[in-house]
């Protein structure tokens, strides 16, 4: 099949009709019109001559603009001005790398001082970029925005089956429970639809931009085939080419990057004839990061089993206090959304933070009003934080940090976990199922073979598929039990003295940080110790908190009584 470089090469003339090229029609050109600056084919000319306005224009024949003639007229471009279309593009910017009329030129360029008039630079300059090279690039880059569409207009066919399987869980659900469902369901699916529209937003939106931006590259392709050998034309298209494959790049590269993957998924409640009246919703509307379209190297790193010990290849400070802050900070605990957005609790000061994972810089944060211990995400939009006496507070992170909601137990609150739509809260010495609205289900076990089985507990955290509890408890160490109370695995020794907090990675294992040790040691999942991988540094505050971000691979650390965070890089 021929190519677009084959097509340009059988349709060459030496100058093109200046009104048909426009049309998009090749034919060579038999008269000039030095007043209008425009060839015309022997058809176009009539049309030109007939127009009284233009009768007094000086109208050139063929043999006396070309080459080798000693009337030959300068090679000038034929091209009008996409801003001013009386105006030929004749102009050049060396400073922009830019081409455009007189007008762009004296309007958008006049503190630039690389200006010519470009018959004269390309007669001067043997520099010129190559024509068949810039078609190429418009064809590659062409390539790659149909493959990027063709990827997003499967994603929208499969967000709209994955839509329907949603639903049709949400319609079966709504079937078994007969009392109330039908309020129920409308809920759920507001939900539901609530949380699809954004993501089919910018779905709709990044194919609407690919389609916009193959437009503009076969726009470019059909100019850039049908400059013919005016050579001012073709220095004038290759440029306008040029930039057009470097802005679409530019912009595929964006939708390419901001874009993620994601499966809308509804899960349904356990306990939903039992906790019906207490109820918001059917089910646990969520997204889940199927498959993000670039990958980046860091997400190759979670592939490690979850007995081989972490190494720290980096390690950075950033500040995180804000100008409000009345005291030092003292970060007790910190959470990861799906997002790779941390949340911080900043004991001192009675707030919480949002912080953003590319330079950690602090774009929120929100009053307690009460000290906080602990911050669990319940999902990208909401987190919940322990404020010891001051119960449970649910906080809304859109579109700022706002307090919307809290729960009272009749218990000081100190560790906190969510999972499955239920929480899990401790005080000193047990630990307590509830649901969100704050009913208690049941108490957790704390007596293990006639003996206390916590006495000290600073946190608590879940595995990744809600099955295991992790406690940390000062006295005791590292304690793993199911969702039941049963004790699946314990580690007490001086590896980690006072373990304050806990965080789950992405591979299973567990990672503990000693208060007094100041270190921080990875377990397995049934609590068998691994290794040490943050080190004992005697010059170091306590550690307080840690927090695995599974988006990028980093460990945040929090020690007592400083402004900064500290962020290691695993491998």
């Amino acid at each position: 099949m021929a190519t677009s470089l084959d097509r340009l090469s059988d349709e060459t003339f030496g100058f093109l009709c200046s009104p048909c090229k426009r049309k998009h029609i090749n034919k060579e050109a038999d008269k000039y019109c030095v007043d209008c600056s425009d060839y015309y084919c022997s058809i176009c000319v009539k049309f030109h001559e007939d127009i009284p306005a233009l009768s007094g224009h000086t109208i050139l024949d063929k043999r006396q603009f070309q080459h080798g003639t000693s009337q030959a007229l300068p090679v000038v471009p034929t091209e009008r001005c996409d801003k001013h279309n009386h105006k030929p593009v004749d102009m050049y910017c060396k400073n922009h790398d830019d081409v455009g009329c007189s007008t762009c030129m004296a309007v958008e360029h006049g503190l630039c001082k690389e200006i010519f008039y470009i018959p004269e630079y390309i007669q001067n300059n043997t520099n010129k970029p190559n024509l068949k090279d810039v078609l190429k690039a418009l064809e590659a880059t062409e390539d790659e925005v149909t493959q990027q569409l063709c990827i997003f207009q499967r994603e929208k066919e499969r967000l709209s089956n994955n839509r329907t399987d949603v639903f049709e869980k949400i319609e079966k659900i709504a079937e078994e429970t007969k009392q109330r469902i039908d309020k129920l369901k409308q809920d759920s699916m507001k939900k539901s639809a609530d949380m699809f529209q954004p993501v089919e937003n910018m779905t709709d939106q990044n194919i609407s931009v690919l389609q916009s931006m193959k437009s503009s590259i076969s726009s470019a392709k059909k100019k850039v085939s049908s400059t013919g050998n005016n050579i001012s034309q073709v220095f004038v298209s290759t440029k306008k080419g040029q930039n057009v494959a470097s802005k679409v790049r530019e912009r595929a590269d964006e939708c390419n990057t901001s874009y993620q993957t994601v499966d809308i998924e509804f899960e349904k409640d356990q306990t939903l004839s039992k906790l019906l009246n207490e109820m918001t919703g059917l089910g646990k509307v969520t997204q889940r990061d199927v498959r993000k379209i670039q990958p980046t190297p860091d997400s190759k790193k979670l592939q490690k089993d979850s007995k081989t010990l972490f190494q720290i290849k980096d390690k950075k400070k950033y500040n995180v206090k804000v100008p409000s802050d009345s005291k030092a900070c003292y970060i007790v605990s910190a959470c990861a959304l799906e997002d790779g957005t941390l949340v911080l609790a900043d004991s001192n000061n009675q707030k919480l933070k949002r912080v953003e994972s590319i330079n950690y810089t602090v774009t929120d944060s929100c009053y307690l009003s009460a000290r906080p211990r602990q911050v669990c995400a319940v999902s990208n939009q909401e987190v919940a934080v322990s404020c010891q006496s001051a119960g449970v507070k649910f906080v809304s992170l859109q579109p700022k940090m706002t307090v919307t909601r809290q729960i009272k137990p009749g218990h000081t609150c100190k560790g906190l976990a969510y999972v499955d739509g239920h929480l899990y809260i401790t005080d000193k010495e047990s630990v307590y199922e509830y649901t969100t609205t704050g009913t208690m289900l049941h108490q957790l076990t704390k007596i293990q073979s006639g003996q206390p089985l916590f006495d000290s507990i600073y946190s608590i955290v879940v595995s990744g598929d809600g099955g295991k509890i992790y406690v940390a408890d000062r006295t005791y160490g590292l304690i793993s039990m199911d969702r039941t109370g049963q004790v699946l695995g314990t580690f007490s020794g001086p590896e980690v003295n006072s373990a304050e907090d806990a965080s789950v990675t992405d591979n299973g294992s567990v990672l503990v940080c000693g208060y007094s040790s100041k270190n921080i040691v990875q377990f397995g999942p049934d609590c068998e110790m691994i290794g040490e991988v943050l080190k004992s540094n005697s010059n170091e505050k306590r550690c307080t908190s840690i927090c695995y971000n599974s988006f990028n691979s980093k460990l945040i650390v929090g020690r007592r009584i400083t402004n900064e965070i500290e962020v290691y890089e695993l491998i």
